[in-house]
């Protein structure tokens, strides 16, 4: 944790903490809209792992609860061949999307959709861990429409293209796709009205 001095502008740390575990390398990081829990995606763990923010110090605390970015048993099946990417709630704040990718063009990545409890920000529920078209190369990050629960983009770099999807009555569809035909296009997708 760090803390901005509104003079100067530089950032002084305050504190830090260890990952769960050695191996998770930390990664990517998303606060709930009531910013009462931390969502923090780890990348080599390929999980995602919650803590709740202290209202006293601010600090995150390590609840014991993960999700699975990769279905289980692929871990030892596949050793280090996954990587977890990003994470990101919906509009309203009552969903969150997460994925991983393969380093391999013959195993595919996943994308995660988890049901978030609307006053404390707490995953109730891992609602799907689908396979993603390809491994997804460096990419595989999906941005959820800002205005909209509906609608998400995912951006794959290893054939390079862009696919909408839609999340309705907690089913996600794949709908649209662009092809770019660009390996290594399309890191992150944004939304423009």
């Amino acid at each position: 944790m760090q803390l901005q001095d509104p003079q100067t502008g530089h950032l002084s740390l305050v504190s830090s903490i260890d990952a769960p575990a050695s191996n998770d390398h930390p990664r990517w990081v998303e606060l709930s809209k009531n910013s009462k829990t931390l969502y923090a995606l780890m990348e080599s763990g390929n999980r995602l792992c919650t803590y709740t923010i202290d209202a006293t110090t601010h600090e995150p605390i390590y609840n014991n609860d993960s999700y699975p970015l990769i279905p289980p048993g692929h871990d030892a099946l596949y050793p280090k061949m996954y990587r977890s990417d990003v994470v990101f709630t919906s509009s309203s704040g009552d969903y969150l999307f997460a994925t991983s990718r393969s380093n391999s063009p013959k195993l595919t990545g996943y994308i995660a959709a988890f049901k978030l409890d609307p006053e404390t920000g707490a995953i109730v529920k891992q609602i799907c861990l689908n396979p993603t078209p390809t491994s997804g190369g460096h990419s595989n990050a999906v941005s959820p429409c800002p205005w909209s629960d509906e609608w998400l983009a995912m951006c794959d770099d290893e054939q390079g293209f862009v696919e909408i999807y839609r999340w309705k009555d907690e089913f996600l569809g794949r709908v649209a796709r662009l092809d770019i035909k660009e390996p290594g296009f399309g890191m992150n997708a944004i939304w423009y009205d």
